[in-house]
């Protein structure tokens, strides 16, 4: 019978320490997204100036380390050179990046 109890026990245990770690995971975020307005090259790296719906303003830096994407699967690959003023992109930035370089860069809409 004891060793029921602390079998019970154990997996009760085992299932709080399991929905804690789900629930305090984060969902996935985006740290920028906006309308692309201006583009500067500056040695290897491509500067974004994008703005948001009007409420803000963002600069992202880009290199050949950031990884860029169209939204859907089964558009086309897509380089560095290939955004352009007009498009909608979104992404994230590198992790304790403290110049702003982009992680991966989705574009929304190609003109």
């Amino acid at each position: 019978m004891k060793k029921a109890i602390k079998w019970i026990g154990a997996c009760c245990i085992a299932c709080v320490i399991i929905l804690g770690i789900y629930f305090s995971i984060q969902p996935k975020t985006l740290d920028f997204r906006g309308t692309v307005n201006k583009i500067e090259n500056t040695g290897d790296d491509t500067i974004f100036y994008i703005s948001d719906d009007g409420t803000g303003a963002y600069i992202v830096i880009a290199d050949g380390q950031t990884k860029i994407s169209y939204c859907c699967k089964d558009d086309p690959d897509i380089e560095l050179k290939d955004i352009c003023v007009g498009n909608v992109i979104e992404g994230n930035y590198r992790l304790l990046s403290k110049n702003r370089k982009a992680k991966m860069i989705t574009v929304e809409y190609h003109n």
